[in-house]
């Protein structure tokens, strides 16, 4: 329970000690359910959708009993989304 706790702590204190960044969103949102990634694959724009994508996903996937995400999958999901468009950028989708 206790590493639980410290890496709690460790995920919100990075959210709040990066600050705003100014590079893509990669907040969930329902509209990223459904919505085609219709960029060239490859591109920014590919990746940068790609990445919303990937943590919409992970967000709702995580949601309990169907009410949408906490907090938390919130975050994790960002970070998840966040990694997913470097991978992208690297050329790898998988």
């Amino acid at each position: 329970m206790k590493p639980l706790l410290i890496l709690a702590a460790g995920v919100l204190a990075g959210c709040t000690a990066a600050g705003p960044q100014g590079g893509p969103d990669f907040t969930p949102s329902h509209s990223r359910l459904v919505a085609p990634n219709n960029a060239p694959r490859g591109s920014e724009e590919f990746c940068r959708n790609y990445g919303q994508q990937t943590s919409t996903n992970r967000a709702f996937a995580a949601a309990p009993d169907g009410r949408g995400p906490r907090g938390n999958d919130r975050a994790l999901a960002r970070l998840e989304g966040e990694r997913a468009y470097q991978r992208c950028l690297s050329g790898r989708t998988n």
